[in-house]
Parts: C-alpha cells; structure tokens; sequence
C-alpha cells in the first residue's frame, strides 16, 4: 500500500487502522436508508415529516391503516431515506470519530440500531443479544441500550404478554415460539441468548464475569475528574481550588468533597440514576418505535450531560436516533443540527490540541476558539438545551404537566393536527400505555399516532374493536396556515 500511494509504511497503517470505523459508518447511513424504506417513511404508521395524505395520483401505491386507504408516494419514501442517511453521514461527528480518529463508535451505532429494529419487529432474543454485544464494544453503550431492553421485555412478556408487535415467521414451528409464545418464558430465552453472546465473546480474551467487571470498574476509576473533555455542565464546573476545563483546560478531580461533603461522583452517579428512570419510564408508557427511539435518545444525552467522567465521544449514539425522529417533527432536526454544532466545537477543539492531534492539524483553524471559556461554554449550553427539549418530549413529562400545570405541548410547524382521540379502557388501556380513562391525545403529532399504532397491532385491541369497543382513532385534518 506504501508502495502504490508514495507514502511510507507508518502512514498507510495509520490510514487503514481507521478503515473498519469509515465501512460500519457507511453501514449505519445504509441501515438508516433500508429502515425508512421499510416504515414507510413513517413511525408508528404516523406519515413522516409534515406531509398529510393525498389524494392518490397516477404511479402511486396505496397501503389500509385501520382500514382506511392512504396514499403511499414511493418516490417521496425515497427521498426521506436518503435525507435520513445523509443527515448521518454528513454530519462531521462520524468524520471526526472515525475517519480522524479511527474510533469504533460505529459499530457500537451500528449494533444500536440492530437492537431498536429487533425490538421494534418483536424479536426479543437478537434485542437481548444486540444488547449485551453493545455492552461489549463498549459499555457506555450498553448502559443505554441494555435499560430499554429490559423494560421493553418486562412489559412485553410479563406485564403485558402479547401487548407487543410479532415478528413476521415463515416457518411454523418457529412462529409457535417467536410469535405465538409471549410470556414470561420469552425472558429466559431472551437472557440465554445474552448470555451466549456473553460467553462467546469474552471467553477467547479469558475472561470471566468477574473478571469482566473488575476490568471495567478499575478502567472507569483511572479517569476521577469532573469530566474528561466532554463539553458539559462539568466542564463549567472546579474542585475547590482548583479551575474548570472551560476556564483552564484542566481536568478537576471528582472525589473531592463538592456540595458540602458530596463529591462530584456522588452527585453525577445519583442524576444519571435518576435520568435513566425517567428515560426508561417512556418505554414502560408506551410500546412503540418512537417511544424506543425517543426514550434511547434520552438515555444517549443523559449518559453525556449528568454524570462526571464523561468522554468527548460519549454522545456518538445519539446521532443515530435523531434522524429517524426527524420522522415526527421537525424539531428534532433543529435539536440534531445544535447538537452537532455542539460536538463538533467539543471534538474539533480537544482533536486540535497538540497534546492528542497529529502533525498535519495541531492547532488548525477554530481549536483555540472552541478550547476557550466562551466555546466551551456555548457547547455545553447547546448540549444542556438539547437534553431539556428531549426531556420535555417524553410522554410521562407531558403528561404530568398537562395534569399538574394544565399546560399543553404547542403544534410543531407544519405538523398535521389530530383530533380527538377516544378514552382507552379496560385491556385497550394496557395495549396503549396510557393510564386506564385516560385520553390519548397530541398536540404536536408526536403522541397520539404511537398509541393508536400500537392499538392496530394487537390482537387483543383488535377483538374488542370487533366487539364494539371504543379504539382510539387519529384523524387527519389538512395543515393550518402561519
């Protein structure tokens, strides 16, 4: 390779080592493409983005939801995917991870996103995998991803059996188990294959369990410092005494007494624990793809904003969750492009010090300006803006300030407007989410579609609507006028 590129031996080294991160990228945007194309450019079978249905004109496909004929634009799925891809790939987030850094922070994405289609199709046991295999490529990934799944599995299997969607099997004697056993043995099966994940793939590097966690927890102890070049509120943030990364550059430790006698570890510790309840609490609200999607992208910017000892890539996953959200609104693609604005000012700023960079872009042009008091500060304040508006996007969040505080969400621009949607009872309520008598409703097109998605799917709910039962139903109506 040396020899083809006129370049010497070191070089061409250094440029393939960063190969695989570049190839699992493309794979992501690749997924990210199929997925779209497969939903139908929706989620929850809610159209995507702010587009109503229309009248169906020649060329157009039409698909039943609910019984109802809606127009399916093939060509406008299409463009939707690519967009989708695109708004990974050209994101400078996966240029500086891995194509700079030769970080493998994609194939954690990658096998991410593996897990919210598995779950998002019914298949436990590969999300179960998916998520202990997460963990293994790096753990922060799993901490996001193994709480979901394990909510999800409680929910599914044994506070609500069947209540979730069943995964499409030819073969009979497979479809006895994956699609009609939904009870708790689903959990065991489930955590066998994690195990065998486990097993397989941390027996060659002759470790055992304890081995495996005394590993981790001796790593995570090496790093005690407020935060660890990650742009967040920590880094506005010193030890008595001493400076903050904003203001000096210098990493605080996290062990000294704080807020009176808590230490910073403390105090991170306890928020994560508290963010990773509320994030979960969404999927234990409402079994649906957005719900998955939005309580994972919670979780991702919990794991980067509460706790110390934060990296400056520990963001990456996110960036894969936000543009199928961009799917529901349009918000989320004003919170993705500030949330890379953000991290990329983290990445470019700490990849440009001469301490870490090589030759070619130490102290490259905006470095210093991202490195000072008022950069740092702008990143973690975009990062901690972007955190509030997912909070305030979670269906408990909502639904606790429309009780408490009579406070409804305002519509999205260029969202369509629902009507009313009827009250859930009896086994509806369970198939919903919503507390039983509650009303199912949206505001801004970002609730009432998941729980009427998830109502058409279940058996159960579809009995009753035979029955006569009341099943809430999301009707469109054509976009208001700014």
């Amino acid at each position: 390779m040396a020899g083809l590129t006129g370049g010497d031996a070191a070089t061409a080294i250094g440029q393939l080592i960063k190969l695989p991160a570049i190839l699992f990228d493309l794979a992501v945007a690749y997924v990210l493409y199929r997925t779209v194309l497969a939903w139908r450019g929706r989620l929850d079978g809610e159209p995507g983005g702010p587009v109503e249905p229309v009248e169906q004109p020649a060329g157009h496909a039409e698909e039943a939801v609910g019984g109802d004929r809606r127009s399916f634009d093939a060509g406008r799925v299409r463009m939707l995917a690519l967009g989708v891809a695109a708004l990974y790939l050209f994101n400078p987030v996966p240029w500086y991870d891995s194509a700079l850094w030769g970080q493998m922070d994609s194939l954690g994405a990658l096998i991410v996103l593996g897990a919210v289609l598995a779950l998002a199709a019914g298949w436990s046991e590969p999300a179960a995998a998916l998520a202990v295999l997460a963990a293994l490529v790096k753990p922060q990934f799993g901490l996001v991803l193994a709480p979901v799944v394990g909510v999800m599995l409680l929910r599914r299997h044994l506070f609500a059996p069947g209540s979730g969607p069943r995964p499409r099997v030819a073969n009979e004697r497979l479809a006895g188990w994956f699609v009609d056993e939904q009870g708790p043995w689903r959990i065991v099966s489930s955590v066998a294959a994690g195990l065998v994940v486990l097993f397989v793939v941390i027996t060659p590097f002759n470790l055992d369990v304890v081995g495996l966690i005394r590993l981790v927890v001796t790593t995570a102890g090496e790093y005690h410092y407020l935060t660890v070049n990650a742009y967040n509120g920590w880094a506005l943030v010193a030890d008595p005494g001493g400076a903050s990364l904003a203001q000096a550059g210098t990493w605080s430790d996290d062990l000294v007494p704080l807020l009176g006698p808590l230490p910073g570890f403390a105090i991170g510790a306890f928020l994560l624990v508290v963010g990773i309840l509320v994030g979960v609490l969404q999927v234990a609200w409402r079994d649906s793809r957005r719900s998955i999607l939005l309580s994972l992208a919670f979780l991702s910017l919990a794991f980067f904003v509460l706790p110390t000892r934060v990296h400056e890539r520990y963001l990456f996953p996110i960036f894969v969750m936000l543009p199928l959200l961009v799917l529901v609104s349009r918000r989320w693609l004003i919170a993705l492009v500030v949330l890379a604005i953000a991290s990329f000012m983290n990445l470019h700023g700490i990849l440009t010090l001469p301490l870490y960079a090589t030759p070619n872009i130490a102290n490259l042009a905006g470095g210093p300006e991202f490195r000072s008091e008022l950069g740092v500060t702008l990143s973690a304040l975009g990062d901690i803006g972007v955190f509030l508006f997912a909070l305030a996007a979670l269906d408990p969040v909502r639904w606790l300030a429309r009780r408490w505080f009579g406070v409804g969400a305002p519509v999205a621009f260029g969202a369509p407007v629902r009507g009313p949607v009827a009250p859930a009872v009896g086994p509806i309520a369970a198939d919903t989410g919503f507390p039983p008598g509650a009303a199912a409703s949206s505001a801004d097109g970002e609730g009432a579609a998941a729980g009427a998605g998830a109502v058409r799917g279940s058996p159960a709910v579809r009995g009753a609507a035979v029955a006569g039962a009341a099943v809430p139903v999301a009707t469109w109506q054509p976009r208001r006028s700014r």
